[in-house]
């Protein structure tokens, strides 16, 4: 599905922005590709991931956003989900970038946004509003519209350090797990570190990280497991398991194929022949 965004009037930007939705889909494991514009990706319900090149793992779940830059190269994988993105031309976020005075440059970072993220929800309500049908004439789709074109050159060209937005206690759990992925770290464990309740941790994390503290640390362990993989043919894989905190090899070896398509071992394989991991 295409749409014509209503140009910025300062600066003068005519170009086409094209929106997608998916509703109710079962997908593995999508295509690797890439695109020249920026995609910006919001889920309305569910989960979604994008493994990166370098294997690192994007996800979001309900209400957080995925901002992707030109160039990055991504396999989606999206579980039962309602999403919707929009592809916005880089000539539009350069433009936009010129008009705030930020620098352009690369390569750029992929962001992911909470659902209390101001950019988040900006983007939301222009899906939302948009998808109603309304004319890219109509003044509140155009506002919103270069509302989240600068919002988006804004983020991405000046950035602030990885975590600068997270409340402080989430960043005292994201540097616990960090830390200590080795060891037994469970949820009351680390709503001590944060000095909240379990409950309070639970809802405050996804809706910053975009994932339960659960997910994002089995995906830590399952980062760092890969990277040992990749690196040597020595440990064996039952000590790579050990070592970033699985106690149980079956269920590391589940969680190793679900995330990367391939046990273990054959990504050791894989990863000594030179072969991608797309």
């Amino acid at each position: 599905m295409g749409m014509r965004i209503a140009s910025l009037e300062a600066p003068p930007v005519a170009d086409r922005v094209v929106r997608r939705a998916v509703s109710g889909r079962r997908v593995e494991r999508g295509l690797r590709h890439h695109h020249p514009d920026f995609e910006l990706t919001w889920v309305e319900a569910g989960r979604v991931e994008f493994e990166l090149a370098s294997g690192k793992l994007l996800v979001a779940s309900d209400g957080a956003c995925i901002v992707l830059p030109p160039g990055a190269v991504v396999t989606p994988r999206v579980r039962v989900a309602a999403l919707q993105q929009i592809m916005v031309p880089a000539s539009i976020i350069a433009v936009a970038a010129m008009t705030l005075g930020l620098p352009v440059h690369g390569p750029l970072e992929p962001l992911v946004l909470g659902a209390d993220d101001r950019l988040a929800q900006l983007i939301r309500l222009f899906m939302e509003e948009a998808s109603e049908g309304a004319s890219m004439k109509d003044p509140l789709i155009k506002s919103l519209s270069d509302a989240t074109v600068f919002g988006v050159a804004r983020a991405s060209l000046h950035s602030p350090p990885p975590g600068a937005h997270l409340d402080r206690r989430i960043r005292r759990v994201l540097a616990t797990m960090n830390d200590g992925y080795r060891e037994r770290l469970s949820v009351e464990d680390l709503a001590r570190v944060a000095g909240m309740s379990r409950y309070a941790l639970l809802h405050v994390f996804r809706a910053q990280v975009g994932a339960s503290p659960y997910q994002h640390l089995t995906t830590l362990r399952l980062e760092r497991a890969a990277e040992q993989l990749r690196a040597a043919r020595t440990p064996s894989v039952l000590e790579v398991a050990l070592a970033c905190g699985f106690t149980d090899p079956g269920r590391f070896a589940r969680a190793f194929r679900a995330r990367y398509g391939c046990s273990p071992r054959e990504y050791r394989v894989r990863a000594s022949n030179g072969a991608p991991f797309a």
